[in-house]
């Protein structure tokens, strides 16, 4: 899958609106930050079906703030306080895909909100078996498949739902492959005990974990 990312070390504003787009209202009425983050997603996708298409294709935004991908592509864009990174592939070959990236953190009330917020009792059991070392890590990595996962199923589904939904019940760090879980049924093609498989990546320089899941146009007819 072809993958792009920027480091957000400097200004990408400038080099968005020089191809001629603009900012969603939302993100046209935020902070500067939130903006060159905006930019920086939207540059990694646009560069990706340029080198595919041969010309710069804006990638909008809906109402529920989910990338408007141009006809024949879907995709995922992600950031954390470091980098911007987007994953762009043919729509003939998947469903959707979602990825997300998370810096981790060894603040104790980051961990302590995302133990009470994240995660379901069999994540709990994981987690008490893991070496000490591990720890934040793993939590970080369910928190993030847990968001990852959202964003690839919620345009099949159409709907919102919570962590509570989901479940991380393997998770195998020498391959970097995990097992998840649904707990509830979203639609008639996702339904409770559906399983996926997600794939991740560490970047020990910044600290952070991607992760992304798929749905290929194989796993289910729609």
């Amino acid at each position: 899958m072809p993958v792009h990312h920027l480091n957000l070390n400097k200004d990408y504003t400038a080099q968005y609106k020089k191809l001629g787009f603009d900012f969603p209202g939302k993100v046209k009425n935020s902070v500067y930050k939130r903006q060159n983050q905006f930019a920086a997603g939207r540059l990694c996708a646009i560069s990706i079906i340029e080198k595919i298409l041969g010309k710069y294709i804006n990638i909008g935004q809906d109402s529920f703030g989910r990338p408007v991908w141009p006809k024949g592509f879907i995709g995922s864009i992600t950031h954390t306080d470091d980098i911007a990174i987007a994953i762009v592939e043919n729509k003939n070959n998947f469903l959707s895909i979602g990825i997300d990236a998370e810096r981790i953190s060894g603040s104790k009330e980051i961990i302590s909100s995302l133990e009470d917020l994240v995660l379901v009792e069999g994540e709990r059991e994981l987690l008490l078996k893991a070496k000490r070392s591990d720890y934040e890590f793993i939590l970080f990595l369910i928190f993030s498949f847990k968001e990852s996962l959202y964003k690839c199923l919620n345009p099949l589904v159409n709907k919102m739902f919570d962590f509570s939904f989901v479940e991380i019940i393997k998770i195998d760090l020498h391959n970097n492959v995990v097992i998840i879980k649904l707990l509830k049924n979203l639609n008639k093609n996702f339904l409770i005990n559906s399983l996926f498989e997600g794939s991740f990546e560490y970047n020990i320089k910044i600290n952070s974990v991607l992760t992304k899941v798929a749905v290929r146009c194989t796993d289910l007819i729609l």
